[in-house]
């Protein structure tokens, strides 16, 4: 868990600037800070599930804010697992050639539960090479039933993307 204090400047060649999680759970809540992160997909967080176990993402408070994706998920990455998002706030985070300024979703389950205060805020898609640009905020891509978005409160304003969707693209 993290309650306090800032994790700036990380940066991986793969997946996950800052946070990449195959199993367990990891929380954000308080006034913990990640920034100026940078990851292929997930520029903070990359949420991937690979076995049996539900991989959980939980935030609650805190910011996840200024982090870049070179594929999908400028902040925020999901490919299996869950992630609950009720409180604090996702922000100003950059898709280069890929979906999902803020968010992108390719399986599993997204959560935005009722009563929470959370926002997904000047997050940007941008297209490179003919690719990606879609999905400001939110973006939803699945073959397959297994994604579950549900967003019961919060807001997602000030989003952008340079083709389809500038809050959500489903």
């Amino acid at each position: 868990s993290m309650t306090g204090g800032t994790i700036s400047g990380c940066r991986s060649e793969y997946n996950g600037g800052e946070i990449y999680l195959e199993d367990g759970k990891v929380n954000l809540g308080g006034t913990g800070i990640i920034t100026s992160c940078e990851g292929r997909k997930g520029g903070a967080i990359c949420i991937l599930k690979t076995s049996s176990n539900v991989p959980t993402f939980t935030m609650t408070s805190g910011t996840v804010a200024e982090c870049s994706s070179v594929s999908d998920g400028g902040a925020v990455y999901l490919e299996g697992g869950l992630v609950t998002v009720s409180g604090g706030e996702i922000s100003d985070n950059i898709s280069v050639g890929g979906n999902g300024g803020g968010v992108s979703i390719a399986t599993g389950n997204f959560i935005m539960p009722e009563g929470g205060t959370a926002s997904i805020t000047g997050n940007t898609a941008l297209i490179d090479a003919s690719k990606g640009g879609c999905g400001g905020g939110i973006y939803v891509s699945s073959v397959t039933s297994d994604v579950f978005v549900d967003v019961f409160s919060g807001e997602s304003m000030d989003n952008t993307a340079d083709r389809f969707g500038g809050g959500l693209c489903v």
